[in-house]
C-alpha cells in the first residue's frame, strides 16, 4: 500500500510539472518578394482556449513569445501594404518553436480621386500683380492716356532699357527673356523704340497681370518675366475718348455696329519725329502709329 502511494504521488508531481512548463514561439517576418525582414509587423497569436497575446516584429523582422501557454494557436501576421497571413501549429509543453512567417505584398486601395481642370478666368492672380485699366492712367504730361509699359515700369523689378531698343529689362535679365502676350499671342516686340510707350493703345486694355519670376507653368520657360495682356471687351453704349498731347495723339471709341455685335476701336500717333526735327533741325524717324 505504501509503494502505490508513492507511485500515484510521483506521477501528480510528473503530471504537475508538465502542466506548468510553458512554450516558446520565435521566428521571423519576412517580405514574399525578397526575403527581407519586415519590421513593425503585428504578430496576433490566439489560443484555442480563446484568449491571444501580441507581439510586434523589430527592425530585422524577427518576433518572439517567450512563454505561451501549449496547447493550439492561430497566429495572424499584418503589416499596411502587405496581406494577412494566418498560420496554425500546436506547441508541445516546453517545447521552443520557430516560424517563418512570409507576407506577400498587396496594394493600398484609395478612394476616389476627382481632379478638375478646369480654370477660373475671372481668379485674382495670386503669383503676380494684377494692373487694373486705372493702374494704366499716367499722372499727366507729354504722353497723355493709358499706356502698359509706364504701368509696368511702377513695378519692382520693372524697368525700360536705356540704350534706345524699347526693350524690357526684369531683374537684369535681357528683353528677349521676356515673354510680352496680348489675348494669348507672344508680340516679339511689345515697345516702341525709345520705349516709354506700348505697343497695345492703353484704352483697349482691361487690365495685365505681369510676373517678375515665379510665373504659372502654362507661361512655359521664360527666365526673366510674363506680361500677360487681357484686352476690353466693348459695351453696349456708345463712348469715345480723344488724347491730344504734343508727342502723343490718340482715340478710341466704342458702340453697337449690329443687333449682336459691338466693336471697340482704339488708335494712336506720336509726333516725337515731327518735334525732334524741329528741335534738332534734321529728320528723326522716331514716329509711330
Amino acid at each position: 500500500m505504501p509503494n502505490r502511494l508513492a507511485l500515484l504521488l510521483i506521477a501528480l508531481l510528473s503530471a504537475g510539472v508538465a502542466v506548468a512548463q510553458p512554450a516558446r514561439l520565435s521566428g521571423t517576418v519576412v517580405a514574399a518578394d525578397g526575403l527581407v525582414g519586415v519590421p513593425g509587423a503585428t504578430i496576433e497569436a490566439t489560443h484555442e482556449a480563446g484568449f491571444n497575446v501580441t507581439t510586434a516584429s523589430g527592425a530585422d523582422g524577427s518576433y518572439v513569445f517567450a512563454r505561451l501557454l501549449p496547447g493550439a494557436y492561430r497566429i495572424v501576421t499584418t503589416h499596411p501594404g502587405f496581406a494577412a497571413r494566418v498560420t496554425e501549429l500546436t506547441l508541445a509543453p516546453g517545447e521552443a518553436g520557430t516560424r517563418q512567417i512570409v507576407l506577400a505584398p498587396a496594394p493600398i486601395l484609395a478612394g476616389e480621386v476627382d481632379v478638375d481642370g478646369s480654370r477660373d478666368a475671372s481668379s485674382e492672380v495670386s503669383d503676380g500683380r494684377r494692373l487694373g485699366a486705372q493702374a494704366l492712367l499716367p499722372p499727366g504730361g507729354l504722353l497723355p492716356g493709358p499706356d502698359v509699359a509706364r504701368a509696368l515700369e511702377t513695378l519692382p523689378s520693372f524697368t525700360l532699357s536705356g540704350d534706345g531698343s524699347g526693350g524690357l529689362t526684369v531683374r537684369g535679365g535681357e528683353p528677349t527673356h521676356n515673354l510680352f502676350l496680348v489675348e494669348g499671342i507672344p508680340i516679339l516686340r511689345p515697345l516702341h523704340v525709345l520705349g516709354g510707350l506700348s505697343v497695345v493703345p492703353g484704352e483697349a486694355v482691361a487690365h495685365v497681370d505681369a510676373y517678375a519670376g515665379a510665373f504659372p507653368a502654362r507661361y512655359g520657360g521664360r527666365m526673366a518675366s510674363v506680361v500677360d495682356v487681357t484686352l476690353r471687351k466693348p459695351s453696349r453704349k456708345p463712348v469715345g475718348t480723344v488724347d491730344v498731347a504734343p508727342l502723343l495723339s490718340g482715340f478710341a471709341l466704342q458702340s453697337v455696329v449690329a443687333p449682336d455685335v459691338t466693336a471697340l476701336v482704339a488708335a494712336r500717333r506720336s509726333f516725337v519725329g515731327e518735334v525732334g526735327s524741329g528741335i534738332t533741325g534734321g529728320a528723326q524717324p522716331f514716329g509711330f502709329w
